[in-house]
């Protein structure tokens, strides 16, 4: 008679993990088959799109991931990037794709990112992106940019996407006059930002910031201007005199009076870009490389 220990059945596993009179570790074919149950879920929240390192961090083997696409149950959309067969093709879909294709050094960014924020007048188009690092693709329009600031990606609507101020700046440089305006107008309305928030944005980069920025600091600029010629404050009806920046090298809030940010937001003398006195101001983010972490 056969001791507990000694039976030749101590360990066996039914139900694809549920042990009977042991607790040995799950065996590697009930681990095959929930990878790919795993992986499926996972896609489903990223419209049908899942890397190779998400498909690897599961569970999944390189050769059942050869094996997918072997069957067409996969297809490549990226190097590294697939697609569930069985999901509707989508611009949104794309749009993960490539995002998760860049990393976490990228994002959507341009006409890509004004339609994400559903700015008036942007469709879903070729898919634009900007990163820090050197990639390259013919299926996508990169844009490469220096190191990010803090706040310039954040996640809107499941994508990493440039933030509002970025975005802007960004399709400053395609739009003419009046366009940005209305751009900025629609961005105010529905609250995406503020134009202390502009005004701080382009003080960060002390002249040198995203195509289009000049432009926005001129339509800027002009707001101000015409506010405080007309007697309007600059701030919420809540608060007592300018807007206050918070001063990153002090450990309390200096105050900008209304004509100093007006005397900011006018062009710098030849350059047409705030000078140092001006943009002295408002203390400038340091760059990082950081991004907002996804929901």
């Amino acid at each position: 008679m056969h001791k507990l220990g000694d039976s030749p059945f101590h360990g066996f596993v039914s139900n694809c993990g549920a042990h009977h009179f042991g607790s040995r570790p799950e065996p590697l074919l009930c681990r095959a088959m929930k990878s790919p149950q795993a992986c499926r879920r996972l896609a489903a929240g990223q419209w049908g799109a899942i890397a190779r390192r998400q498909a690897l961090a599961e569970g999944m083997s390189r050769r059942q991931i050869d094996g997918c696409l072997a069957s067409s149950e996969w297809r490549i959309e990226l190097p590294a990037i697939y697609a569930l067969a069985d999901f509707p093709r989508s611009w949104w879909q794309r749009a993960k794709a490539a995002e998760l294709w860049a990393g976490q050094g990228g994002a959507l960014s341009g006409g890509s990112a004004g339609f994400v924020w559903a700015f008036e007048g942007f469709g879903p188009g070729p898919i634009e992106l900007s990163t820090s690092r050197y990639l390259r693709s013919a299926q996508l329009l990169v844009h490469r940019v220096r190191p990010w600031m803090e706040g310039e990606i954040v996640a809107h609507r499941g994508l990493r996407v440039t933030g509002a101020e970025r975005t802007i700046a960004d399709l400053a440089g395609t739009l003419d006059p009046q366009g940005l305006e209305g751009l900025v107008d629609e961005a105010l309305r529905r609250r995406c930002t503020s134009e202390r928030d502009l005004v701080k944005y382009i003080a960060a980069y002390g002249g040198r910031g995203p195509r289009g920025a000049a432009r926005l600091h001129a339509v800027l600029s002009e707001r101000v201007g015409a506010r405080l010629k007309a007697g309007s404050r600059l701030c919420s009806p809540g608060c007592s005199g300018a807007p206050r920046f918070r001063n990153r090298c002090a450990s309390t809030q200096s105050s900008v009076t209304a004509a100093s940010w007006l005397e900011w937001t006018l062009p710098g003398p030849s350059t047409g870009s705030p000078s140092r006195r001006r943009a002295a101001l408002i203390t400038p983010t340091k760059p990082h490389s950081n991004v907002t972490s996804l929901a």
